[in-house]
């Protein structure tokens, strides 16, 4: 906490949790990379962490959860390898500045009527690959990506709720893939 001269770091096999607020205002680190190992981020863990530029988010990790990673650092690539079974949670990455995102092993990017999707709001994105496992594209997920060029939808997507892309003023490449069976409903 508060330490501003941490440019990295780096977790052993061993550890699975990270407490609540344990990097919040590490000004200074770089990359954040969660191995396999760890299954639980406490809330805040880093929070204003404004020199972010990569973040890797390993298997073990399920949900990914919300309030967790800096929402004001220009984040170039968010990567979540996960496990198959990885479910990103509502909120988790709205309002940030992440310019690319890529998700390979995420079955679910859930979003109910009554919460904002995992992605609201990032309007600095301009790229989205899905990998392959994900079925269905929640309500919201990427309403308001206004800087959003182009969308690549895995084979395995079957559903694309109502109001997914809202408001995605710039998209002008989306690839479907063969297995989308129902979009908007």
């Amino acid at each position: 906490y508060e330490c501003p001269s941490i440019a990295s770091v780096r977790f052993g096999s061993g550890l699975r949790t990270i407490g609540e607020g344990a990097f919040e205002y590490c000004s200074s680190l770089g990359s954040i990379e969660i191995p396999n190992n760890v299954t639980n981020i406490a809330r805040g863990a880093f929070n204003k962490c404004s020199s972010v530029t990569n973040i890797v988010i390993g298997s073990g990790l399920s949900p990914v959860p919300a309030d967790v990673f800096p929402l004001d650092a220009p984040v170039d690539t968010l990567t979540v390898n996960g496990s198959g079974e990885t479910v990103v949670a509502e909120q988790a990455f709205a309002d940030s500045k992440i310019r690319h995102l890529v998700l390979n092993g995420v079955a679910s990017l859930p979003c109910d009527f009554s919460y904002d999707g995992a992605f609201k709001a990032c309007t600095n994105l301009v790229s989205v690959v899905l990998g392959e496992g994900l079925l269905e594209i929640g309500h919201s997920t990427f309403k308001e990506c206004t800087a959003l060029t182009s969308v690549l939808i895995p084979d395995t997507v079957t559903n694309i709720t109502q109001s997914a892309f809202i408001d995605c003023k710039s998209l002008a490449s989306v690839r479907f893939g063969s297995g989308l069976r129902t979009i908007g409903e």
